[in-house]
């Protein structure tokens, strides 16, 4: 099998759950969810979380880069969350197209410690979604719409391609980085 696309799009880096040594970690409580990040990680502030997850937005001081940090909420809490959360991890891992978003870490606290009660994901932080340009914008010019469609259809073609089909493409599932690329964010696999 290929070497993942999060491998290669940082340079090396293992898509796999990384082992930091206990002390490479600290806490931070933002609103009600206490997130437990590598050192490499930081200026931590609170962006959202929804059903099985919480996210916040950080610094990656190794790649010099924002980072969108994901919290899943019990993971493996039986089949069904195990499923998931392994449908979601191979998925951003093994995902090699510039329009999809990568999976740049995956960690837990506990790796080595007989339990897994929390997994982290890193992606890479886009600065908004299609959801939020229309309210702010209430109109795109149909240049933008061109643009965007067309990124949107090379990712969905990519997707068919490897066999995977999108079931949730909606405006807040469509991430867009200041320079007005799209990517699709958020993958839910059917």
């Amino acid at each position: 099998m290929a070497e993942p696309a999060a491998a290669a799009a940082v340079g090396g880096v293992s898509p796999g759950p990384v082992k930091y040594p206990p002390s490479e970690y600290y806490r931070v409580k933002l609103m009600q969810t206490v997130f437990e990040v590598p050192k490499r990680y930081t200026d931590l502030t609170y962006h959202g979380s929804g059903a099985f997850s919480s996210v916040a937005k950080a610094m990656d001081t190794v790649l010099q880069r924002r980072v969108a940090i994901k919290k899943l909420s019990k993971p493996f809490y039986d089949p069904e969350y195990a499923k998931r959360t392994y449908r979601e991890m191979y998925m951003l891992a093994y995902m090699d197209h510039p329009n999809i978003i990568c999976l740049i870490d995956v960690y837990s606290p506990q790796l080595g410690h007989g339990d897994l009660r929390e997994v982290y994901l890193v992606t890479p932080w886009m600065d908004a979604d299609l959801k939020s340009v229309l309210k702010q914008y209430n109109k795109l010019s149909e240049e933008h719409v061109r643009f965007f469609a067309y990124q949107m259809l090379l990712a969905i073609r990519y997707l068919h391609s490897v066999g995977i089909l999108h079931r949730d493409i909606k405006p807040p599932n469509l991430a867009i980085t200041e320079d007005n690329d799209f990517q699709n964010i958020r993958l839910r696999i059917g």
